[in-house]
């Protein structure tokens, strides 16, 4: 499952709409949200004092200051169907894959 982690602070209007849009999404996509409050560790203060919210996914910095949406939705739909690949082939499903040339049925 995917994590998406938004750099935020507290008083932030920002990140409240941010937020709010990220709550919305997960009614279509299955993520977790983290909420990390930049002011408790230095280190992410300096990086994003000036840039909050920040939405990263799986680590990757997508937007700062609002959400993206159609940038968001890409991401988790193809972040859902790599891990969706990844379940199939370890398992040794290939599932609804298409099959490529070399493994046709004949």
């Amino acid at each position: 499952m995917s994590t998406i982690t938004v750099y935020s602070h507290t008083d932030c209007h920002l990140c409240d709409t941010a937020l709010e849009v990220l709550r919305a999404l997960q009614a279509e996509h299955v993520f977790e949200l983290r909420v990390l409050d930049i002011r408790a560790d230095e280190a992410l203060h300096r990086a994003y004092f000036e840039r909050v919210p920040v939405i990263a996914l799986d680590g990757q910095e997508l937007c700062s200051y609002a959400v993206d949406e159609p940038l968001v939705r890409a991401r988790l739909a193809a972040a859902n169907m790599a891990g969706q690949i990844a379940a199939q082939t370890a398992h040794g499903s290939h599932g609804d894959l298409p099959l490529r040339r070399s493994q046709a049925i004949v």
